[in-house]
């Protein structure tokens, strides 16, 4: 279930999309969990702008910011012990209701800046884009690790910022 709102303004040299989608995905397979439970790809809201201009001399810059509400995860609620008929034992980590809890709201913003030229016919591009600029840490996911009795969890993360230089040749 679901809504997504789109706008887009264009004017000379300048055009800005905002965007804006509210949704539910929910699973219901009993022998995994009673009762229904969000799906791992479940975004409840996303809110995403993006700008671009056209610049003197074929540069142009833009810019697209993305902010979403934290995706569903199954959290980790203790450590159990497993015997074997050996009696030699292992640490087990225990978890909560599926997909329960959720991760922490994800937001980046990226710039990018692009000069077009031409060469008789050939027609190029050299660009410039900084993903994340702010560096913002996104929880992708956790993991986690028993010794012996002791959970621990350790937050994996998404790309933080990175540069990305390209040219682009076309015939």
């Amino acid at each position: 279930r679901g809504l997504e709102a789109t706008l887009q303004h264009s004017a000379d040299g300048n055009t800005v999309w905002a965007s804006y989608t509210m949704g539910r995905v929910e699973y219901e397979y009993p022998t995994l969990e009673s009762g229904v439970f969000a799906a791992s790809h479940d975004q409840l809201h996303e809110f995403k702008i993006t700008d671009t201009f056209d610049l003197i001399g074929g540069w142009s810059v833009s810019g697209a910011w993305v902010v979403g509400s934290g995706r569903p995860y199954t959290s980790a609620q203790g450590v159990e012990t497993v015997w074997f008929p050996t009696v030699e034992s292992v640490y087990n980590v225990t978890f909560g209701s599926r997909n329960a809890a959720r991760l922490p709201a994800y937001h980046r913003l990226d710039l990018s800046t692009q000069r077009d030229f031409t060469f008789g016919r050939l027609r190029s591009s050299l660009g410039v884009t900084v993903f994340n600029v702010y560096d913002r840490k996104n929880v992708a996911y956790y993991e986690y690790d028993t010794t012996g009795e002791t959970l621990t969890g350790n937050e994996v993360l998404l790309m933080g910022r990175a540069l990305n230089v390209r040219l682009r040749i076309g015939f």
